[in-house]
C-alpha cells in the first residue's frame, strides 16, 4: 500500500514542477552494440561505462557535450570498462584485460595522459580491479591478488599500489578526501582510516554478513548489503549506526550501491513482484521501484525495461545507469529529478489520506 500511496504522491508532486526531468539513450559505439553505465560523477555531468566494439568491449565516458569517448584499453587487442569516476568526470578507473588468459589489471586513465596500468599486488596468477577513486582522482582503491589471497588496495602515485592489510578483502568505495575507504573482509562490511585502519561495522540483530558498497563523499553515510541469504541494503553513519532500508513488494532482497552526499537519497537493487528491479529510497517515499518512481515524474518509460547498475550525483538529481531500450542493452542518464523534500512527506500524507478514504 506504501508503494501505491507513494506513487500518487508522486504524480501529485510532478504536476506541480515545472522543471521536466528527462532520461537519454547514450547509445553505442555501433549501433547494433551494447552498452552498460558503472557510475556517474560526484557534479552529475559525466557518465562512465563499458561499451562493445568490433575489438571487443571498451571502457566509455560520457558527457552530453563530448558523447560517448572511447578510453581505450592497456592492450589495444584486449576488452576494458570502467568502473569508477573523480568529482568532475577528469579520471576514470577499471580494469583491462593485458593478456591471452584474460588476465585484467586496474588502470587510471586521466584526460591529459590516457590510460595507465596500475599495476597488482602479485600473486600466482597477478590481477587487480580498480573500483573508485577520490574526488581530485589521486587516490584509487579496488582489489588485487596477492600471495596472501585477495587483498584490498590504496594506490596514490607516490607510493604505488599498497595492500590495506587484510586477506579476503575488498575495497569499494571512498571519500571525496580520500581520508575514508569502505569496502568488505572475510565477509564483513568495513571503514578504513589511516589512523585506525579496517575497523568492521556492527549490523542490526540478526544479521551477520555485511558489505560496504559506496560512501557519501563528505564520508558520513555508508551504504551496502548485509545477510548471508535474502540480504538487505543498509544505510549506516557514526550516529544511528546501520538501519534496514526495507524491501519492494514481493521481493526478498535489497542491495544498496549508491547514496547522494547529504545520505539522504539511495539507489540500488532489490527484487519485487515482477523480478530483478533497481530502487530508490528516501526516508519520506520508502524504498521504491526506480521505475515506477521515474514514470511517476513523468519521465517516458514506455521503451525501458530491467533497469540495473544505477548510481546517483551527490546533489540527488542526475542517475546513470543500464537497462533495457526496446529489447537492447544501453546506458542511460537521467537529468532535472526533484526528488521529494522533508517537507514534501506533508504531501504523501495527504495522498496516503485520500487513499484510505477512497478504500473506506
Amino acid at each position: 500500500m506504501r508503494q501505491l500511496c507513494s506513487f500518487i504522491a508522486i504524480a501529485m508532486i510532478a504536476s506541480s514542477s515545472r522543471a521536466a526531468a528527462t532520461i537519454l539513450n547514450l547509445g553505442a559505439f555501433n549501433s547494433a552494440g551494447t552498452s552498460s553505465a558503472s557510475a556517474i560523477s560526484a557534479d552529475g555531468l559525466v557518465v562512465i561505462g563499458t561499451s562493445s566494439t568490433a575489438n571487443g568491449d571498451r571502457a566509455f565516458k560520457w558527457s552530453l557535450q563530448s558523447g560517448l569517448e572511447n578510453l581505450g584499453s592497456l592492450n589495444n587487442n584486449f576488452s576494458s570498462t570502467a568502473l569508477g569516476t573523480n568529482s568532475n568526470g577528469s579520471v576514470v578507473v577499471g580494469s583491462s584485460v593485458v593478456s591471452n588468459q584474460f588476465t585484467a589489471h586496474g588502470f587510471l586513465w586521466k584526460t591529459a595522459s590516457g590510460m595507465s596500468d596500475l599495476d597488482t599486488l602479485g600473486g600466482t596468477y597477478p590481477w587487480s580491479q580498480a573500483y573508485a577513486t577520490s574526488g581530485n582522482g589521486e587516490i584509487v582503491v579496488g582489489t588485487s591478488s596477492s600471495y596472501s589471497g585477495t587483498t584490498a588496495f590504496r594506490w596514490d602515485s607516490v607510493n604505488g599500489m599498497q595492500s590495506m592489510g587484510s586477506p579476503a578483502s575488498t575495497a569499494r568505495g571512498i571519500s571525496a578526501d580520500g581520508q575514508i575507504i569502505v569496502g568488505e573482509t572475510n565477509g564483513q562490511a568495513y571503514r578504513w582510516t589511516e589512523s585506525i585502519g579496517m575497523q568492521l561495522l556492527s549490523m542490526p540483530s540478526g544479521f551477520s554478513n555485511g558489505r560496504a558498497n559506496n560512501i557519501s563523499g563528505d564520508g558520513q553515510f555508508i551504504v551496502g548489503d548485509t545477510g548471508a541469504t535474502n540480504t538487505r541494503a543498509f544505510r549506516w553513519s557514526a550516529q544511528t549506526g546501520s538501519q534496514i532500508l526495507g524491501l519492494l513488494p514481493g521481493g526478498d532482497y535489497s542491495q544498496a550501491y549508491g547514496v547522494s552526499s547529504n545520505g539522504s537519497i539511495i539507489v540500488g537493487q532489490a527484487s519485487s513482484f515482477s523480478g530483478a528491479s533497481t530502487f530508490l529510497w528516501t526516508a519520506e517515499l520508502g524504498m521504491m521501484d526506480l521505475h515506477i518512481y521515474l514514470s511517476g515524474v513523468g519521465i517516458d518509460m514506455s521503451h525501458w525495461s530491467h533497469l540495473t547498475d544505477v548510481s546517483i550525483s551527490a546533489n540527488g538529481m542526475n542517475l546513470a545507469g543500464s537497462g533495457l531500450f526496446d529489447g537492447q542493452l544501453r546506458a542511460f542518464y537521467v537529468e532535472g529529478l526533484s526528488i521529494p523534500s522533508p517537507a514534501s512527506a506533508t504531501l504523501l500524507g495527504v495522498s496516503g489520506l485520500l487513499f484510505r478514504r477512497r478504500r473506506s
